[in-house]
């Protein structure tokens, strides 16, 4: 676990709404796709997975998930049917490097609330968790899990 502050860029974004489960990663795919249409997909492009909603407190036909593209030349699309602009939210985060494998997420949604409270860090659920996906670390097969924090 790393402590680092997460600007609030602007991003493209889909969304769906309904149960978290595999159409979130169907999503994921048609973001993908679309992007790469696109020529967006480089190396320097990042994807954003976000949650929007807590399942034990909404019910999970409303739960929301965006998938955000993060690009040097994302800001410059003219928003179309399928995607829209949001900024992240911002602020410092504890950002937790994992493999990118079904087993190790879940084992990260396990753990990760003991192994902050042992490092005195508290979670700010003002704000989404964020799953982060750059081209160069999934290559390499990671991924990011970026928990807000109460600064």
């Amino acid at each position: 676990m790393r402590i680092e502050e997460i600007n609030g860029d602007e991003v493209i974004y889909m969304r769906r709404t309904g149960q978290y489960g595999e159409e979130n990663y169907e999503l994921m795919c048609k973001m993908k796709a679309w992007s790469n249409e696109r020529g967006l997909l480089t190396d320097d492009a990042v994807l954003f997975g976000i949650a929007l909603d807590n399942p034990q407190f909404t019910k999970p036909s409303e739960c929301r998930y965006d998938v955000c593209l993060l690009a040097s030349s994302a800001k410059d699309i003219a928003v179309e049917d399928q995607v829209e602009t949001r900024n992240l939210c911002g602020g410092k985060y504890a950002v937790f490097t994992i493999n990118h494998t079904k087993d190790a997420v879940t084992d990260f949604w396990k753990s990760f609330p003991t192994e902050m409270a042992n490092n005195g860090v508290k979670i700010d659920f003002s704000r989404p968790i964020m799953e982060r996906y750059s081209v160069k670390m999934v290559s390499n097969g990671f991924c990011e899990m970026c928990v807000p924090i109460v600064e």
